[in-house]
């Protein structure tokens, strides 16, 4: 009769609690310190950072920081292709900002945002269409290799120069909740 009363018991408290709501977080890989852009790249080429939703995320905001811009900069956020690469074929938000230069660029994905599914990955991609508009990369290295470029149809890494090469990151950052 005793575990009864305590199973009700919390129960009714399961019942009252109140709802939790999202926390806004800042998703990003990047050190913040801009140590140049990866130069040779050319129209039809891409730049694009890999995060992963730890639970079901809403993409509100995205911020970029472009080390170099003469014109508007073509975005996509993509889903995932197996876990190596974006997938061209899942477009979750696509559209075209104005770069700010030296400073973070701030878009907004609108009211209703990106739904994001737990534990999946998705890209944020600039497709290089003018060699003269490109992301800042960090020059600090990273154990996880987020960043990459796409270049002649193939995808790399860029690394920090150092034995062996660290993967560096582009600035680039997600507000979820």
């Amino acid at each position: 009769m005793r575990r009864l009363s305590v199973i009700a018991a919390l129960a009714g408290f399961l019942i009252l609690a109140p709802a939790v709501r999202a926390q806004p977080v800042e998703l990003a890989y990047d050190d913040g310190v801009p140590g140049g852009v990866v130069l040779g790249l050319v129209p039809g080429d891409a730049e694009a950072v890999r995060f992963t939703a730890e639970h079901p995320t809403t993409l509100h905001t995205l911020k970029l920081f472009f080390g170099a811009a003469s014109r508007d900069a073509p975005l996509v956020i993509l889903g995932d292709f197996g876990g190596s690469e974006p997938a061209f074929d899942t477009v979750l938000w696509s559209g075209v900002v104005t770069p700010v230069v030296d400073d973070w660029t701030e878009v907004d994905l609108g009211a209703a945002g990106v739904e994001i599914a737990p534990l999946s990955s998705f890209y944020v991609v600039h497709l290089v269409d003018d060699a003269s508009t490109l992301l800042a990369w960090d020059g600090s290295g990273s154990d996880v290799a987020r960043s990459l470029v796409r270049m002649a149809g193939e995808w790399y890494f860029i690394g920090d120069g150092g034995e062996p090469a660290r993967p560096v990151d582009a600035l680039v950052r997600g507000g979820a909740e």
